[in-house]
């Protein structure tokens, strides 16, 4: 089974999400180069797809897909800094997770964002930026 780092970036609200030309929204991410560390693997793959550097990396949980076993952390970047679509990436932004069902995406995302925002809600309906200073603490 393939494993790939996973990056969560939240902002007000809103996570970040990347696609390739004429492909489907996904949150940034790629598989460890040979004896790298996957935190170190998702912060590289952040850096290359958004051209964003993560201040801090927390791993979250795990996603398993058909192929691939997402490791997902949740990164922090500062709150002026923008994403640029860089590498293989052709555009990124800022979007709702809540609109990730009517939007193209692939399977995966749509279920680590289902999870990311159960926990956020943590059945009580906890903010995202709560459950993300929590989990910073």
């Amino acid at each position: 089974m393939k494993r790939r780092a996973t990056v969560i970036c939240e902002r007000d609200g809103r996570v970040l999400l990347v696609a390739r030309a004429r492909g489907r929204w996904a949150f940034p991410g790629g598989r460890a180069n040979r004896d790298e560390d996957l935190a170190d693997a998702a912060a590289r793959e952040l850096k290359e797809e958004t051209q964003l550097v993560a201040e801090d990396m927390r791993y979250a949980f795990q996603f398993r897909g058909l192929r691939t076993r997402h490791f997902v952390f949740v990164a922090t970047v500062r709150s002026d800094a923008e994403p640029k679509p860089s590498n293989e990436i052709a555009r990124c932004g800022w979007l709702q997770l809540q609109e990730l069902g009517e939007m193209q995406a692939s399977v995966p995302t749509k279920g680590i964002a289902e999870i990311f925002l159960r926990q956020a809600r943590g059945g009580r309906g906890i903010p995202l930026k709560e459950v993300l200073a929590i989990a910073a603490a």
